[in-house]
């Protein structure tokens, strides 16, 4: 009752209608719009609604409100004139975009204003209708105003490229065009104008980032500058697998993080100077050029001593070897191959995924202090 009451004192003081013409609304349509509920979206799957990052589509779940239900709403909250048109100049399009970004790249302060001009209409027909008079023809006001914002709306729409809108607009327009259109007609006409609207912005997603994952979005130096010039050939893969992070798409992330571990996994069998009498070193198989980089190992450790200038280093050597050839073959043993093929167990949630991260960039940047695509060891180390 109390939010019908300001309902009907908002339309009275802006002269909408007269204090008679609000009173004889309250007594006839109070039991119905008391059953409704002002400024709430219905909502058919509450399990999933308003999770941006739920994988099912969720703006499927939402209906748009009845007229009725809707017009109340917006003269609750109706009644400022807007701010400042909000544009940017020379706005460039980039894969990143900001919230203000967008607020600018498509004007949702004029936006904003086309869309309370249209509930306006809708609401002052509506009125009327309410009163008993939606058969009559509109009052001369209201039609001007609504022609002008057919009009002017179209014009805000295409200049700002909404396409489905458009097409909206000039549907509406040919409807309103028709003759002896009364109240009723053109509420039905606003209305549908106004859904018609929100559809198309719908049709326009935008991915959001949660605020945990901006650091990882175009991320050239995720892994540090030493892994980067260290493995040059992985830097691609290390930054889209933290775009594939940020962006919310998990298993893509070890993907490419599996890429990027096969850089090293080359990188260390071209530092022992592996090789194959079939095929090159970049045509062989992760098993195969770990097989061959174990057999290495096994040798290093049965080798004279004496071929190195201090036992430390042979023991330092071995241990840098063996833990290397363990972390890529846990590797290849508890992701590349999964995600690699079409393994139903193979999918791997954001907490999953960033742990698989930063277990690949401790692995690459302890590697970068040793070797790279462009340095290697001595055959025997002569350091520790």
């Amino acid at each position: 009752n109390l939010g019908m009451k300001r309902v009907l004192t908002y339309l009275t003081q802006c002269q909408i209608v007269s204090k008679n013409t609000c009173a004889s609304i309250w007594s006839r349509e109070s039991k119905f719009l008391q059953s409704l509920s002002v400024g709430s979206l219905e909502v058919t799957n509450p399990s999933n609604a308003g999770d941006l990052f739920s994988a099912s589509n969720n703006s499927s779940n939402i209906k748009p409100e009845p007229a009725e239900r809707r017009v109340l709403s917006s003269a609750l909250a109706y009644g400022g004139s807007g701010g400042d048109d909000v544009g940017s100049e020379n706005s460039q399009c980039s894969r990143l975009w900001s919230l203000y970004d967008i607020m600018n790249n498509f004007d949702m302060g004029g936006l904003s204003r086309c869309l309370r001009e249209i509930t306006h209409i809708e609401m002052q027909c509506l009125v009327s209708k309410l009163n008993g008079l939606g058969s009559h023809k509109l009052e001369k006001l209201i039609a001007d105003k609504a022609s002008q914002t057919l009009i002017l709306g179209e014009v805000f729409v295409k200049n700002n490229n909404l396409q489905g809108s458009a097409k909206a607009f000039e549907n509406a327009a040919h409807q309103y065009d028709r003759p002896l259109q009364d109240n009723s007609a053109v509420c039905e006409i606003f209305h549908r104008l106004f859904v018609d609207l929100i559809d198309d912005l719908k049709d326009m997603p935008f991915l959001r980032v949660n605020t945990d994952r901006i650091g990882f979005v175009d991320a050239n130096h995720l892994f540090g500058t030493g892994v980067r010039d260290s493995f040059p050939s992985a830097s691609r893969d290390i930054k889209e697998a933290g775009n594939c992070l940020a962006a919310e798409c998990p298993t893509a992330s070890v993907f490419h993080l599996m890429r990027a571990a096969e850089v090293a996994l080359r990188c260390v069998a071209n530092d022992r100077q592996v090789s194959f009498a079939i095929k090159s070193l970049n045509q062989q198989e992760w098993g195969t050029i770990l097989g061959a980089l174990e057999g290495i190992l096994k040798q290093m450790r049965l080798d004279d001593g004496k071929k190195w200038q201090k036992p430390e280093f042979k023991e330092a050597q071995i241990q840098f070897y063996n833990d290397s050839i363990q972390e890529l073959r846990a590797f290849n043993e508890a992701w590349r191959r999964h995600v690699a093929h079409a393994d139903a167990d193979a999918f791997y949630d954001r907490d999953d995924a960033a742990n698989i991260m930063r277990h690949v960039w401790y692995f690459m940047d302890k590697l970068s202090k040793r070797i790279s695509e462009n340095k290697t060891m001595p055959l025997y180390w002569d350091t520790e």
